[in-house]
């Protein structure tokens, strides 16, 4: 009965083991909370941190609207330079000139402030802030890289700032190779 109400509720249509499309504004993490109390099991393992991240933005009229993203990526400081996606806005050897900038794409730019321009905008997540440098354009379907925000790669963001942890993250690496 508990199975069926949550499937009635939610009506999971399209949803698998790589794509979650509930018809309910639910985020993955809140959806698994339901779950397991409507199931009465333990939660065993914690949520990572670059899911389910709740962003903030207080716009002109000093209201702080608040946003659940799912996919915040970190990258380094070359990843518009090695990669083929395309800055709609800012300047791509620019954008992570600072350890508080993110480059948003151009559906959170329009979600998080609608015809506003996005950049200099300061979004507030990880307990700190943030400052809009970049919008690029929204990532295909096609590509492994999923992100609606894209944050570099730094330490603090790894064992809340107490040094890097190797443990409770993946990462890709790429390499680039001269030709020759």
């Amino acid at each position: 009965d508990k199975i069926q109400s949550l499937a009635d509720k939610f009506l999971l249509n399209g949803t698998a083991d790589h794509a979650f499309s509930p018809k309910t504004d639910v985020t993955r993490a809140q959806f698994v909370s339901m779950l397991v109390r409507a199931l009465g099991l333990q939660a065993q393992a914690a949520a990572s941190p670059f899911n389910d991240v709740q962003v903030a933005y207080v716009d002109h009229k000093n209201n702080e609207k608040r946003f659940d993203e799912d996919f915040i990526m970190t990258a380094d400081s070359n990843f518009f330079e090695v990669f083929s996606f395309k800055l709609l806005k800012g300047d791509p050897t620019k954008v992570f000139t600072n350890a508080s900038e993110v480059v948003i794409t151009e559906e959170t730019a329009e979600r998080y402030f609608g015809n506003e321009e996005p950049l200099g905008k300061v979004l507030r997540f990880f307990g700190q802030d943030f400052k809009v440098s970049g919008v690029s354009e929204n990532i295909p379907a096609t590509s492994h890289f999923r992100f609606n925000v894209l944050v570099r790669a730094e330490d603090q963001f790894f064992g809340n700032g107490n040094g890097p942890n190797f443990t409770s993250f993946s990462a890709h690496v790429y390499v680039v190779i001269k030709p020759g």
